[in-house]
């Protein structure tokens, strides 16, 4: 196989792999919301907020330092590195649940949202370690591993999810025990493939530490990107409703296809770029990130123009009030989506310290934005918050990663 036709194949088996990852979560939240409804849908929507928060934490510390620091050891080196990021993940995901389960605890006064919060305090540990596997895979180039993975995760809980759901059983937190199962399942399978414990708690901790301390900036921009989008849930639930919280992330589900294809390059891109060198590097993401932002437009034009129909038949006739969602989101999601490449791309060129900055100013803007517009326009106020707000953040970050490339070319 020539170098061409691997890479491609390799770049085919992300999509792959990022479509059945993604249409995990893709099912999980339509099912929770045609059968809990807008109320206990919110809790859910808020729970998947926090593990998405989690989860980008997770890679920003632990998975994107293990794949650029991989990219330059041998096989012996890179597998010994494997399992100890593996094992740094699990006592990430530890302490992560331990703090979200205190806050759960002790700040949140819903029940439904508590217990659906401890539920997934439960299985956070799971839910990352699954992902790490994938993000390994990636890295050694076992690109198969993480496919069959994925594919054991999508059978497993569209099984306990439609199994729950015919017996009339499913609550907020049994659908993200019903989701986090099939990440077990799936987990196990690419831990096994990928001898991924073969690591002491020392070495791993120790892994971690200096993992942390190379990327706490990037770190720092990506949870705050992250939390700057997902906090605007519990803000709406909090000052507008659980009803409201619930339709905002419903509406958010419906561009969930276009995290398949982000996501998808992401893995696959990573590894290139950390290969690449320097003066290649802008050529590449800017390709990837204009083939990005064409299926942008695309896609949530055809969304957009689905309208009450669209929701009607993914969500159900309870979201169709929420149509007026659908264009700020939209502008949102395109402005967020089509530059992702490029913050990969300011990592790759060790550009953190502007963008953490950068990413604090956004998130501070859309939270204190969203709190303030939330209890006199609902919903609505808060999606252009996120566009207006997505839009300025695209053009600073195509600014950054060109200026950070400019003296490589």
């Amino acid at each position: 196989m020539t170098t061409r036709r691997r890479r491609l194949a390799f770049l085919g088996a992300g999509f792959v792999d990022q479509a059945l990852y993604a249409g995990t979560n893709f099912a999980a939240a339509v099912v929770a919301a045609r059968v809990l409804g807008p109320d206990d849908f919110g809790a859910f929507s808020v729970a998947l907020g926090i593990y998405t928060t989690a989860w980008i934490l997770s890679r920003s510390v632990i998975g994107e330092p293990f794949v650029l620091q991989s990219a330059s050891l041998s096989a012996t080196d890179g597998a010994r590195a494997a399992a100890r990021a593996f094992v740094a993940t699990l006592l990430f995901a530890l302490a992560g649940a331990l703090a979200v389960a205190v806050a759960a605890a002790t700040v949140v006064a819903d029940p439904v949202t508590r217990r659906t919060l401890l539920s997934l305090c439960a299985w956070l540990p799971i839910l990352l370690l699954q992902d790490q596997a994938r993000v390994v895979a990636f890295a050694q180039r076992q690109a198969p591993v993480a496919v069959v993975s994925d594919g054991i995760w999508a059978v497993t809980q569209l099984a306990v999810l439609g199994g729950l759901a015919g017996l009339g059983l499913l609550t907020a937190p049994l659908a993200v025990s019903a989701w986090a199962v099939g990440a077990l399942t799936g987990g196990l399978y690419a831990a096994w493939r990928l001898r991924l414990w073969n690591a002491g708690t020392r070495e791993a901790a120790q892994w971690l530490r200096d993992a942390a301390a190379n990327g706490v900036w990037f770190a720092s921009a990506r949870g705050m990107l992250t939390a700057g989008t997902q906090l605007t849930l519990p803000i709406a639930a909090s000052l507008a409703g659980s009803a409201a919280a619930g339709g905002l992330r419903g509406v958010m589900t419906l561009f969930g296809p276009l995290g398949v294809l982000a996501r998808g390059l992401h893995l696959t891109a990573l590894p290139e770029l950390a290969e690449t060198d320097p003066t290649a590097v802008w050529k590449v993401a800017r390709n990837r990130s204009l083939f990005l932002v064409a299926v942008c437009v695309a896609y949530l034009a055809a969304v957009v123009a689905g309208g009450e129909t669209l929701l009607r038949a993914v969500l159900g006739v309870e979201f169709t009030p929420y149509v007026v969602l659908l264009l700020p989101l939209a502008i949102a999601q395109a402005s967020e989506t089509g530059t992702s490449l490029l913050t990969l791309t300011l990592r790759r060129m060790g550009t953190v310290r502007p963008v953490a900055v950068l990413e604090a100013v956004f998130a501070s803007a859309r939270l204190a934005g969203s709190a303030l517009v939330a209890s006199h326009t609902g919903p609505l106020g808060i999606a252009y918050v996120l566009a207006g707000t997505g839009l300025a953040r695209a053009l600073v970050v195509t600014a950054l990663a060109r200026r950070a490339t400019a003296g490589q070319t």
